[in-house]
């Protein structure tokens, strides 16, 4: 389908503000939709660029801002030598300019009151609130498959529902990411006037050659929905009627109106006009030129000239003719113009120009057919000129003229050229000064849309945050509320599982008795009587361990200092982490001191006030048997102390080596095989028992958990192998299970202890090289030579 002499509703768009380019985007004609054709047509993005006609040239950046997103392009009733499209000479696509044609902006228009309305799903007592998201200055409510209206978008009212028409109804995905509902009537007038732009009104210019008439006063805006007038049609002013409250003295006569303003006479005064062809003449003849400039230079009489007359009381002028207040703020346009004083004219030459301008003969600029009835008409310039000069005579009226004169779009690109005329100002420099204070308006613009922008996304991100924020709240409450419930079932369960394990217990105990009195009497009286003599020996030593609970790194050192100062003695943070580190990641622990007795009596003391009384035992004797009970969830570690040389480890528990030296630690076949870490303990005083704690117990995994605190140590093995290679040298290699389990030791604690990498370093060598150092014998002086670093090791040789 052709574009050509058709109505296309588009989409109109500044697709480059810094240069103010703008281009138009078919969507549809009153026949169909023209979205692919203009893509076919109008390669590579379906756009027509705009450039000014050379009738706007200084305006068409301001009216094409005017216009909105959606504009009317009417190409309908051109000539045939009209050709408002044409190649575009810049098409670049590679370079930004992908618009392969352009349109002249005499062809761009408002929407107007016909031919295209924006249909809106909403109730029809709705139409004032839906009238500000219309794009067509009229518009149409559907609700219940019922259209109501039209509506005027800027005097919206309840519609009534809407006559029979025949029109065709489009569902348009608008480029601005809205889908909306345009219907278009093909029976609309095709000579389109765009429809005014809505601005504040302003007061029009009264005319003061003559009587205030009903034409003076400026008229209520016309509504949008009224149909365009013909452009074709002649402007002729209407009678003058004196207003009710406009007196007029008694020395002053009013002026007849004109045979042309009675439409009695218009026939009459068309017959009586000047024939074509003939000279008129209001001259008079017998007077040479200097007399006739002498008698036209007369002065007017008092009782013609009216503007020398006092009026009785001052004009009436309606309130939208009454200046308003000043302005304040940062202007968004240029600022007024600087005038200057005009030269003043010749009043002879200017009384002769304007008779001559009257009398002259011009005609008509259209070929008219023979016999055409002509009638004259009043010149619109010629009125203003004389009003402009009627009023521009009276001091009070020239600020209001001024100010009606100044607010007209384009006069003052026409008036700066030939007002502004510094001669140190060249016509370049003009130009890049106009230049400067559009960017400058633009700037200001954009600044005030940037901090409305910016609040807008203020008020959007409070208003997010509050609705995350509350929404976060309730699922927060319901979870707390969903994990106290939980937690209180299961310290419940926990309640009754630690219940029946005392009562396993006191079983396990009676079971022991019976087995240990009763059984073996009832065994010896048998085999006597079988006369068999097998002896029985051996009493189980049971680990119980309950359910226990999580804990921190903090809370466990609590717990290991409180029972430390109960026992008389000071335990550093660093002590009390190798002490837990020790206990989650070995399964055999030598334990040295002095004074085996007070060392046993502590690592009991420390196990009550962890909550570990259960699953600890001290075997003193062979005959102990150890034996672990069934482990519940989380349960608690499993602690062996024992004094016996038999250094087998046990699955499932930590055995504690305990004895005066480390020398009856280390020379076994069981330390030669793999070497487990030796805490040396100072020779200590007596230490009391100290009573069950009620704390809570801690479980095996809180200090399992310690060990992940190597995800965030960033000590490799290889760091660790060439800060101890010396060291290394000088002792026995340590087995493959024995290094590993020492260098796990050694990230964790460079993670945990205050001091960092070298303290981790002196507590493993204590732990681990000093033993075997011990175990050999030798005179230590290379060794201690490699411990100047390590303070607690060269203090342990």
């Amino acid at each position: 389908m052709s574009i050509d002499n058709q109505l296309l509703f588009c989409y109109l768009e500044e697709d480059n503000i810094q240069q103010a380019y703008f281009r138009v985007r078919p969507l549809l004609t009153p026949d169909a939709d023209i979205r692919q054709e203009a893509m076919n047509q109008f390669p590579v993005e379906g756009c027509l660029r705009i450039v000014p006609d050379r009738n706007e040239q200084h305006t068409f950046k301001s009216r094409m801002r005017d216009l909105g997103h959606y504009c009317l392009v009417d190409l309908a009733n051109l000539p045939a030598e009209a050709t408002k499209i044409r190649t575009n000479k810049n098409f670049r696509p590679d370079k930004g300019e992908p618009n392969q044609f352009i349109l002249y902006s005499d062809t761009v228009h408002e929407l107007p009151a016909h031919s295209f309305y924006e249909v809106i799903s909403a109730p029809a007592d709705d139409a004032a609130v839906v009238a500000e998201t219309a794009i067509t200055p009229l518009f149409y409510l559907r609700a219940d498959n019922v259209l109501y209206g039209p509506v005027c978008k800027n005097d919206p009212e309840k519609p009534q529902k809407s006559s029979g028409m025949a029109g065709m109804l489009f569902t348009l995905p608008c480029p601005d990411g809205v889908e909306r509902t345009i219907l278009c009537l093909k029976d609309a007038p095709t000579a389109v006037r765009p429809a005014p732009i809505q601005r504040q009104m302003r007061p029009k210019p009264v005319r003061f050659d003559r009587p205030l008439d009903a034409a003076a006063v400026p008229a209520a805006a016309p509504s949008v929905a009224a149909s365009p007038a013909d452009p074709a049609a002649p402007v002729v002013p209407a009678d003058p009627v004196v207003p009710a409250d406009q007196t007029v003295p008694a020395d002053q006569t009013v002026p007849e109106a004109p045979a042309a303003e009675k439409p009695a006479e218009k026939a009459d005064a068309a017959d009586e006009s000047l024939p074509i062809g003939e000279t008129l003449n209001i001259l008079d003849e017998t007077k040479d030129f200097e007399e006739t400039l002498q008698s036209l230079n007369t002065g007017v009489s008092d009782s013609a000239n009216l503007l020398h007359q006092q009026q009785t009381r001052p004009v009436k002028m309606p309130p939208s003719m009454m200046k308003t207040g000043p302005l304040t703020g940062t202007p968004l346009v240029r600022t007024p113009l600087r005038t200057s004083p005009q030269p003043s004219k010749n009043r002879v030459q200017e009384t002769v120009s304007s008779q001559w301008y009257v009398g002259k003969y011009e005609p008509p600029a259209q070929n008219l057919p023979n016999g055409t009835s002509m009638r004259p008409i009043d010149n619109p310039v010629a009125d203003a000129v004389n009003a402009f000069r009627a009023a521009w005579r009276m001091p009070e009226a020239r600020e209001q003229l001024m100010d009606f004169m100044l607010s007209l779009d384009g006069l003052r690109s026409k008036l700066e050229p030939r007002i502004c005329k510094d001669r140190n100002i060249t016509a370049l420099q003009r130009v890049l000064r106009d230049r400067l204070q559009d960017l400058e308006a633009e700037r200001l613009t954009a600044l005030c849309q940037l901090d409305k922008a910016r609040r807008d996304m203020d008020g959007f991100k409070q208003e997010i945050i509050a609705g995350m924020a509350n929404r976060l709240q309730k699922e927060t409450g319901k979870l707390e509320s969903d994990r106290d419930a939980c937690e209180a079932q299961v310290a419940s369960l926990k309640t009754e599982l630690n219940s029946l394990t005392v009562q396993r217990d006191s079983l396990l105990k009676h079971i022991d008795t019976l087995q240990n009195d009763a059984l073996p009497a009832t065994i010896s009286k048998l085999l006597g009587d079988l006369q068999l003599n097998i002896p029985l020996t051996g009493q189980p030593l049971r680990m119980s361990p309950v359910s226990g609970q999580q804990a921190t790194l903090d809370e466990l050192l609590a717990r290991l200092t409180a029972v430390c100062g109960k026992c008389g003695l000071t335990l550093t943070k660093n002590q009390g982490i190798a002490l837990l580190l020790l206990l989650a990641m070995s399964d055999r622990i030598g334990i040295v001191s002095p004074t085996p007795a007070p060392a046993a009596t502590l690592i009991r003391n420390i196990a009550a006030a962890m909550g570990w009384e259960r699953s600890f035992a001290h075997q003193i004797s062979a005959e102990q048997r150890p034996m672990v009970a069934l482990r519940p969830v989380d349960a608690t570690p499993v602690l062996l102390l024992t004094s016996l040389p038999n250094y087998a480890p046990i699955s499932g528990m930590h055995k504690l080596l305990l004895s005066r030296s480390s020398i009856s630690l280390t020379r076994n076949a069981a330390y030669d095989a793999g070497q487990w870490p030796i805490l040396p303990l100072p020779a200590l005083p007596f230490i009391p028992e100290l009573p069950a704690d009620d704390a809570a117990p801690i479980s095996q995994a809180a200090l399992t958990a310690l060990l992940d605190a190597t995800s965030v140590a960033k000590t490799s093995d290889e760091e660790i192998t060439a800060v101890l290679s010396p060291i290394f040298a000088m002792v026995s290699p340590l087995s493959g299970a024995a290094r590993a389990e020492m260098y796990r030791f050694i990230r964790v604690a460079a993670a945990l202890m205050e001091g960092g990498l070298p303290v981790a370093l002196d507590f493993a060598i204590l732990l681990w090289v000093v033993p075997m150092v011990d175990r050999t014998s030798r005179n230590f002086a290379d060794f201690k030579a490699l411990l100047d670093e390590y303070p607690l090791s060269q203090a342990k040789l």
